[in-house]
């Protein structure tokens, strides 16, 4: 679930609510993902993405849900037991990786993954390059 500390509104807001909210609304709280991204650009860019909720479907194929990669970014992450399920499906980078190199550290983790699974917190601690001037400026 994705939590929102202001509501995003067109026109002015008042303490970070809609004109006519509730004033006793809690913040943060539960919101839209078009709250806190650009849904469109996504969509004009052709990058794929579900709501939050998607493996909660029971229709959802167990071979994208058991195809998972979890990444972490941290500077000092215990790595994973050899051989374990937990190696398997887990990918620790130290922070400033270039999100151009996780491609082959998530498929070095899982050669079968289907879905990366990565916070906020953790893609905000990675580098942002693309690979090439050209792919940022695409991107």
């Amino acid at each position: 679930p994705l939590d929102c500390a202001c509501d995003r509104y067109w026109g002015w807001t008042r303490t970070c609510r809609f004109p006519h909210g509730p004033a006793d609304m809690p913040l943060p709280f539960r919101c839209p993902q078009d709250a806190l991204y650009d849904v469109m650009r996504w969509n004009t860019k052709g990058i794929k993405f579900r709501e939050h909720s998607f493996l909660d479907h029971p229709k959802v194929p167990t071979e994208i849900r058991d195809n998972a990669v979890r990444v972490v970014v941290q500077l000092q992450a215990r790595p994973a037991v050899a051989r374990s399920k937990e190696e398997r499906f887990t990918a620790v980078v130290p922070p400033g990786t270039p999100i151009s190199e996780l491609g082959e550290i998530v498929r070095a983790a899982n050669p079968k993954a289907r879905l990366v699974e990565i916070s906020v917190e953790d893609v905000k601690r990675l580098c942002k390059w693309l690979g090439s001037r050209e792919a940022n400026v695409k991107f």
